[in-house]
């Protein structure tokens, strides 16, 4: 039997404990006497809002105004949403993405901050110096730099640039200002139609065939090859059907191989770019055959980029595991003035839990899409829920607060007094909405065509900017720099690998 342990009083804990603390005293002053202890770093820990998605919200009374229209009965005739997609075309509608400053290789880190915070501030003031502006005419934007910066560094390492566009409403997801950076950057461009699963068949089909016109005319041709390829795909799909799987990774590096121009043997960069929540990093973990990026229904949950290499070796022939790179880049939300704000709340662009009334977000869906209004109705199963709850009127609901009411008594959603808690039911059936459970689809408006001709005649002139890979752009600065100080180059070199 082991041997019976001796009472321990707490006394004798307390001198134990004493003993200690002498004893590691006494060790971190021979350790400082002798010069091995080391100082505490003096960098600051990293915020970790630094890189949240920011936003101008609306106004207290442009929420009040929304919410006294609850029960004002909805407008069929019209088809306001879809006399709107127009102004994704217009380049005075769509503010361009601001450009990272050049002669970045030549700069310190503190200089390169903030020659991107004064370009950043510069194109944020082009938008309109005034917020109310910003707020009541313009959809709501990414106004965080750092968001830019991750932007900009995924540009840089990229040989092309791959857009990922949600297939429901893809021209929400591409306006002309996304296709122009593309250009002045000098990037050929794949445009991937995310969720396929999601939209009507006839609907792809036809976004395809406008985009291919769209795309085509923005971009341009370089030594009369195209510099864009339209693909579609069902990122979920890919994870589960090997032959669907293989299908798509050899049409994809095979676009990706002739867009840019760079022969199998080498190493090919690909940036991942679009909004939120249009499946970006699902699409990359599709393509990857597994889980490799996290993934979640909030939109913004990639904050920094991420670069994988691609094991292509026994998929497509002639490639290797360390041939084909992604290069995953937060979602950047375009600024477009005249585009419905709460359309980002349909599209999953915006956070629901940031949401301050589903209102007008569900009356742009009824008045705009054709059945969408029967559909969620027919969800309600009103016999049953007249039943449950005799007291209720048996008119059908003919505005956004009756649905939502209804949602609220079927949920058992009620606020204090018993009332019905419309908001969080508007958000419980929004979830929905975005994940694909209650679908939507939004079709190319008749006169669409006609307003791009006339975009298009009017459309400014581009002038490409000297904006190359990041190490063909290292490799040029160290060979122009020979004739300076070998210390001069390293420098200049080592601040923009540090940062």
């Amino acid at each position: 039997m082991p041997a019976r342990r001796k009472p321990f009083s707490h006394k004798q804990k307390k001198e134990q404990l004493k003993e200690k603390r002498q004893a590691n005293l006494a060790k971190e002053h021979d350790a400082t006497s002798k010069e091995q202890r080391k100082l505490p770093s003096t960098k600051a820990k990293q915020d970790p809002s630094h890189f949240f998605l920011r936003f101008i919200n609306d106004s207290d009374a442009v929420v009040q105004k929304n919410k006294e229209a609850a029960y004002v009965p909805f407008n069929t005739t019209g088809d306001s949403f879809s006399l709107d997609q127009h102004v994704y075309l217009l380049p005075s509608c769509c503010a361009d993405i601001p450009r990272r400053p050049e002669g970045v290789l030549r700069m310190s880190k503190e200089e390169l901050l903030q020659a991107e915070t004064a370009v950043f501030e510069a194109f944020f003031k082009g938008i309109s110096p005034d917020l109310d502006v910003i707020a009541t005419e313009y959809c709501v934007f990414e106004c965080n730099e750092n968001v830019y910066r991750q932007v900009w560094r995924v540009t840089e390492r990229s040989n092309l640039m791959c857009i990922v566009a949600d297939a429901r409403f893809p021209l929400a997801h591409l306006p002309v200002s996304i296709l122009r950076y593309a250009k002045i950057c000098v990037r050929p461009v794949i445009i991937v139609l995310n969720k396929i699963d999601l939209a009507e068949k006839d609907s792809v089909d036809a976004w395809v065939a406008f985009l291919n016109k769209y795309v085509g005319a923005v971009l341009g041709e370089v030594g009369g090859q195209k510099q864009f390829a339209i693909m579609t795909c069902n990122s979920m799909l890919l994870k589960e059907n090997k032959e669907e799987h293989k299908h798509f990774m050899e049409a994809f590096v095979s676009a990706s191989r002739a867009l840019s121009g760079i022969s199998t043997p080498r190493r090919i960069t690909v940036g991942f770019f679009g909004q939120p929540s249009v499946g970006k990093s699902s699409l990359i973990n599709g393509i990857y055959g597994k889980k490799v990026v996290s993934v979640k229904l909030t939109p913004g949950h990639t904050k920094h980029l991420q670069t994988h290499y691609l094991p292509l070796s026994g998929i497509v022939t002639g490639e290797t595991d360390r041939s084909f790179v992604l290069c995953d880049c937060p979602g950047l939300v375009f600024a477009v003035k005249g585009s419905p704000r709460p359309l980002q709340v349909i599209t999953g662009v915006f956070p629901l839990a940031r949401t301050r009334e589903f209102l007008t977000p569900l009356r742009l869906l009824v008045e705009c899409v054709p059945g969408f209004k029967d559909d969620i109705v027919a969800r309600l199963n009103l016999d049953s829920l007249y039943t449950r709850y005799p007291e209720l009127n048996r008119k059908k609901p003919d505005s956004p607060g009756e649905i939502l009411e209804l949602y609220a008594y079927m949920w058992s959603y009620f606020s204090k007094g018993l009332t019905p808690n419309i908001n969080r039911a508007g958000m419980e059936l929004f979830k929905l909405v975005v994940n694909g459970s209650i679908a939507y689809t939004v079709y190319p408006s008749k006169d669409l065509d006609k307003n791009l001709n006339s975009v298009l005649e009017n459309l400014p002139n581009i002038s490409p900017a000297i904006y190359v890979n990041a190490e063909e752009a290292r490799d040029e600065s160290e060979s122009g720099s020979k004739s300076g100080s070998d210390s001069e180059c390293e420098e200049d070199t080592s601040g923009v690998e540090e940062f």
